[in-house]
């Protein structure tokens, strides 16, 4: 219930996109889908990407193209909305949220490890190994988008 519930969210804001108009909050990296889609990943080496900007972006670009892409095929469908979310696209809907919601997830926790006081100061390099780990075996499981967009290039 949760995935559909977000799913209709994700296509809201995707189609203020389409008309011209900026999303915020959790949305806003989908204000810049062309350019992240389009986006070629820096790093040359192992140790490079593990840079959680270059995790982060490899999130974003990955929740944007899977909006974009579904966006896209529900858009040209004469299908029944009921048909399109229980039937046709629902595998496509399901990657689209997971995407999206790991990403924000990410972006969550971040934010809270680097804004929270830490009484121990070890604990923070800790987290953030953790949630790199967390973030990579995500990217790890699905990549094929990065391959697709181009980000990820074979060496």
């Amino acid at each position: 219930m949760l995935i559909q519930q977000s799913s209709r969210l994700l296509l809201k804001m995707a189609a203020q996109i389409a008309k011209g108009k900026k999303t915020s909050s959790y949305f806003a990296y989908l204000n810049d889908t062309d350019a992240l889609t389009t986006a070629k990943c820096s790093a040359k080496t192992a140790e490079e990407f593990n840079d959680i900007g270059n995790i982060a972006k490899a999130l974003a670009i990955r929740a944007a193209y899977n909006v974009r892409e579904t966006y896209s095929i529900i858009a040209e469908s004469k299908a029944s909305k009921s048909q399109i979310e229980n039937d046709l696209f629902a595998p496509e809907l399901e990657k689209m949220t997971r995407a999206h919601l790991i990403k924000v997830i990410f972006d969550l926790t971040y934010e809270r490890i680097q804004s929270n006081q830490w009484k121990d100061q070890n604990i923070k390099p800790l987290l953030l190994i953790v949630l790199r780990v967390f973030a990579l075996k995500q990217l790890l499981n699905d990549h094929h988008d990065l391959l697709v967009t181009g980000y990820l290039s074979k060496p």
